[in-house]
């Protein structure tokens, strides 16, 4: 992500929304924190600026956010999609991250949580709800395919393990960095390394790993 950010709201409440929009505003590396009371215009407002993230809601009038999502994905793969909804059914939720969005929250989060959960995705990350997280984990262990892509036999040294564990934890780089009195970029460094070595491409493969090998526990 960039130094600074332009950021969009879309939520057809308009309390909801503007309370989302002061939130992101007040933060120091958020340049621009527009608003969209539906999918059309929020699909239209791309057409002047380029948003780096988008709060997206999923159940709105005139055009829903599974449909915004879709088209976002497709014509501005790099936009980062964070999910706030109450929707809370396993098959809907499957539904929704397997859109490949980057963050889900739910609309009863706290502002400390919101916050935290940008914080993290920032850092290339995905940000989930633990409840969710499980879900979306179960779901995707049960996909033969995604199992046969893992490396079964991994020789993880007992810092990369400790780092596993970590990130299953969803603590930030930086929170592991200061854990282990280490520098950002080698705690990035070992990340890519366990990646590697399990044969996964992001963190949410890295967790699929330790839940399957008993290195973390849900």
């Amino acid at each position: 992500m960039n130094d600074t950010i332009n950021a969009l709201v879309v939520e057809d409440h308009p309390i909801y929304r503007k309370g989302i929009v002061k939130i992101i505003s007040g933060l120091k590396f958020v340049k621009t924190c527009d608003e969209a009371e539906n999918g059309q215009i929020a699909v239209d407002a791309f057409k002047k600026l380029r948003y780096d993230v988008v709060f997206l809601d999923i159940s709105m009038p005139v055009m829903d956010g599974l449909t915004v999502a879709r088209i976002l994905k497709e014509k501005y793969p790099k936009t980062i999609i964070i999910v706030l909804t109450f929707i809370d059914s396993k098959k809907q939720i499957i539904e929704i991250l397997e859109m490949g969005v980057n963050g889900y929250l739910l609309k009863s989060a706290e502002e400390d949580e919101i916050i935290k959960a940008l914080n993290i995705i920032a850092e290339g990350r995905q940000y989930f709800t633990d409840e969710v997280y499980k879900i979306w984990a179960d779901h995707c262990v049960n996909k033969s395919s995604l199992l046969n892509s893992v490396n079964k036999e991994p020789r993880l040294s007992k810092r990369e393990i400790e780092i596993v564990r970590l990130l299953c934890e969803q603590h930030t780089a930086n929170d592991i960095a200061n854990y282990l009195c280490v520098s950002n970029s080698t705690v990035n460094n070992h990340r890519s390394h366990i990646m590697q070595k399990i044969g996964v491409d992001n963190t949410v493969g890295v967790v699929l790993y330790a839940i399957e090998h008993g290195i973390f526990v849900i």
